[in-house]
């Protein structure tokens, strides 16, 4: 299993469907967000652009760990920004059912934007924060996001990023679905590499 530190104050992991969550939160005070703001972009475009990022910054990772690059999947994106505005609706994180088979990483932050980079980072540093055994991979909740994200076998991805402001706090939540799904029981030694 490897070593395990203590996480920092304001992270916390949660068991789900197919990973744990990630939960990083700042407090501060936040800004309100105008929803009249008529130069925001179209949702779907947004979230395509944002899906380009998440990819790109995959894609570096995954590169060093021996995995072929990922596509943009628009289902994905679509599906991505479905959930992430069911998570606003109920304004909590949570793997929420329905995957229909996809992978799912699922990231938080509070009054502190995060763009895709530093979130797939923040998934990827699990393995630097709580160790992880390449010698011998396999499932651990603790590097969850982390092993979905180099996952060899996934060949899809779809993000999306929604904010939602209530009681003076900005939250942001950011899904991202993975075809085919990773941390599959039985199929580390071949999807898990160590980095090169």
């Amino acid at each position: 299993m490897g070593r395990h530190k203590k996480r920092p104050p304001g992270e916390r992991t949660e068991s789900g469907s197919q990973s744990p969550l990630f939960v990083w939160a700042s407090f501060q005070r936040s800004k309100k967000i105008d929803k009249s703001d008529a130069s925001k972009p179209d949702s779907s475009e947004s979230d395509a652009s944002e899906s380009d990022a998440c990819v790109l910054s995959h894609n570096k990772i995954r590169a060093k760990h021996q995995a072929k690059p990922l596509t943009r999947s628009d289902k994905l994106v679509s599906d991505a920004a479905v959930r992430a505005d069911k998570l606003v609706a109920i304004n909590q994180l949570k793997h929420l059912p329905g995957l229909n088979g996809y992978g799912e990483n699922l990231y938080m932050s509070v009054n502190k934007p995060a763009d895709c980079n530093e979130v797939t980072q923040s998934w990827y540093r699990e393995f630097e924060s709580f160790g992880y055994d390449f010698k011998h991979p396999q499932f651990n909740f603790e590097t969850g996001h982390a092993t979905q994200v180099i996952w060899a076998s996934t060949k899809y991805l779809g993000c999306s990023t929604k904010k939602i402001t209530a009681k003076g706090f900005m939250k942001q939540f950011t899904v991202c679905l993975y075809e085919p799904a990773g941390n599959v029981i039985n199929q580390f030694p071949q999807n898990v590499k160590p980095s090169v």
